[in-house]
């Protein structure tokens, strides 16, 4: 039996697949900042983005810097504009897709799957 995705799953997976990121020894922010094409800077304040740079919290632990790369790399990909100007209900909105997006970065569904290794049709390391 086929698994079937929902579209935020079927958007990580594709968003992976493109910057050649298949295992799960690969989801590291070092990793895919830079096929993305974008900046990560780490300063003792508050996590953003702004345009192709994210800044984060380096007073974070690894865990939690991780699920924030996630949270703040889909500002960069899915939101424009600043925050400050747009409506409370419309930042609120922005916020939890931002945390949805992370949580599916973070795990993404296809690298939970068994038969995602057996069917992949690239080269195993080592």
């Amino acid at each position: 039996m086929a698994n079937t995705y929902n579209n935020l799953e079927d958007y990580v997976m594709n968003l992976l697949s493109r910057i050649n990121i298949y295992y799960p020894y690969q989801l590291t922010i070092e990793t895919i900042y830079p096929r993305l094409g974008l900046s990560v800077y780490y300063l003792p304040q508050d996590s953003m983005a702004i345009a192709d740079n994210l800044f984060l919290d380096n007073r974070m632990s690894d865990a939690a810097l991780w699920q924030e790369f996630g949270h703040e790399l889909c500002h960069i990909l899915w939101h424009a504009g600043d925050q400050a100007l747009i409506p409370l209900s419309m930042r609120e909105y922005q916020e939890w897709k931002a945390e949805n997006f992370a949580q599916h970065l973070c795990i993404p569904t296809f690298m939970l799957n068994e038969k995602h290794y057996l069917t992949m049709k690239i080269k195993l390391p080592g």
